[in-house]
């Protein structure tokens, strides 16, 4: 499925979050661009959705109780390896050696508080790399 570069209409989105606040803003400014947005709030909800449903982004707060954001990320690791490089993780670590190494494995990482522009930007690009890889 080709997705629009200028917005997100046709994407499917899993956005994975304990906070409420913050998946619902997602969720809004995501289905803005024309996004499909599905929201859950733990790791095992998400795990089962992800083995069901076939998503083109993956957003996922790294800390939230288990299974937590690093929990799934090797859930996608051994089951889904497809979605490392569609992933966006969320957290509010920046010094952190796990974030450090997400950028290693081609994961993106928007750092708590977002900039919803950047936030948006960065979706696109994220879902822009994958059609590229896709086609080529």
């Amino acid at each position: 499925m080709l997705i629009s570069q200028e917005t997100l209409a046709g994407c499917n989105v899993l956005v994975v979050d304990d906070s409420t606040e913050i998946s619902s803003l997602i969720e809004d400014v995501l289905s803005c661009e024309g996004a499909s947005v599905t929201v859950c709030d733990s790791g095992e909800e998400a795990m089962s959705l992800l083995q069901i449903s076939p998503f083109h982004l993956v957003i996922l707060d790294l800390l939230m109780p288990r299974p937590n954001g690093r929990d799934i990320l090797a859930f996608c690791r051994q089951l889904r390896p497809d979605l490392l490089d569609r992933t966006i993780v969320l957290t509010a670590e920046r010094r952190c050696p796990d974030v450090m190494l997400l950028g290693e494995h081609r994961i993106r990482v928007a750092h708590k508080p977002f900039d919803l522009d950047v936030f948006r930007a960065t979706a696109r690009e994220v879902i822009d790399r994958a059609q590229r890889r896709a086609s080529a």
